[in-house]
């Protein structure tokens, strides 16, 4: 019985990818990479799948988007993504030409978010941008960052995706390192911690920033990576805090979050999404913040000057200190 079973399962698993693939146009291996997408539509049910830029749904027709479908072609890897929609909420995380939505239940999609993964992952990034119902075209975003709304209740009625190549020039680090913002919205520093002086939430490494987000906003991987830590602490005051080794041997950390998306041992993208903003913390009572920590690390600590390093100057017009944190001193 247990060898019928897993027969029916490999059949089911070959339909199911021949089904992908019929619909999800393959281009021959090597050369540039394809993104390939569609949209399931109000009133037009399934469109054909478009690629590299081109528009799927509509515009200026007031129809919903249902559903939306992606893969990737041309390279090794794939891409995940979810959809925000009405009356559901973020559905589950799928990827590959699955469908990511619904059909036939007359229900928006109100959001999106989409990451690569594998091979793909380290040499380019996925930018996409969304039209949206009394907004019109929204800003591109890229690596699991949110385009659209949620809980404003407004269609997104148009798609458009696109493959751009990881740069590599950085005038402020080498190896292609360039961290983006750990927040998706919030760019105000309300901490600069130097050494620890043994006091009430004191940083116990070397370094580190607070950013005074509101809870529940989204922490973003500052870069690609492998997951060493994913643990609720109640020895550090971190509570819930994540630490990631990158290629080229920094490590970020991420702490007091109210809940974590990765576990030891995952791979995660330059953007994608590892948790939330919260006030956890087994040792303080904290409002909502994220505590962050990027340098050279270990698995103890993320000893380096982040702000000074990557920061500072980068986000000209966005990065605020509050005066608190303008009052930190050199060692």
């Amino acid at each position: 019985m247990k060898g019928k079973i897993n027969k029916f399962l490999a059949l089911l698993s070959m339909v199911l990818s021949l089904m992908i693939t019929s619909v999800i146009p393959v281009s021959a291996a090597g050369g540039t990479p394809d993104i390939w997408y569609r949209s399931h539509c109000q009133n037009i049910g399934w469109q054909g799948a478009v690629c590299n830029g081109a528009l799927s749904g509509t515009v200026a027709q007031s129809l919903r988007l249902e559903a939306v479908q992606a893969a990737i072609s041309g390279m090794s890897g794939g891409i995940n993504y979810r959809t925000h929609c009405q009356n559901i909420g973020w559905t589950p995380w799928t990827g590959n030409g699955i469908t990511s939505g619904t059909e036939n239940q007359s229900l928006r999609v109100e959001a999106v978010e989409f990451y690569l993964t594998g091979t793909i992952a380290q040499y380019y990034d996925v930018f996409y941008r969304t039209h949206c119902e009394a907004i019109g075209w929204t800003p591109w975003v890229a690596n699991g960052a949110t385009s659209g709304t949620v809980g404003q209740s407004l269609r997104v009625e148009g798609l458009e995706m696109k493959l751009v190549p990881k740069t590599t020039n950085n005038t402020n680090n080498t190896n292609g390192f360039d961290p983006i913002w750990p927040c998706q919205n919030t760019y105000t520093i309300t901490a600069l911690y130097k050494y620890s002086n043994g006091g009430a939430h004191s940083c116990r490494f070397k370094y580190g920033i607070d950013i005074g987000a509101p809870a529940g906003e989204n922490v973003l991987a500052v870069e690609t990576g492998k997951v060493i830590r994913s643990e609720y602490s109640t020895s550090s005051g971190f509570g819930n805090w994540i630490m990631i080794q990158h290629n080229n041997g920094k490590v970020s950390l991420y702490a007091h979050l109210s809940s974590r998306k990765v576990s030891v041992g995952d791979t995660v993208v330059k953007g994608q999404i590892i948790g939330q903003v919260g006030n956890t913390s087994a040792k303080y009572n904290i409002s909502p913040h994220l505590h962050f920590e990027l340098g050279n690390g270990n698995y103890s600590g993320a000893a380096g000057d982040a702000y000074q390093e990557y920061y500072k100057g980068k986000y000209a017009g966005k990065l605020i200190l509050t005066q608190a944190a303008k009052k930190y001193s050199h060692p």
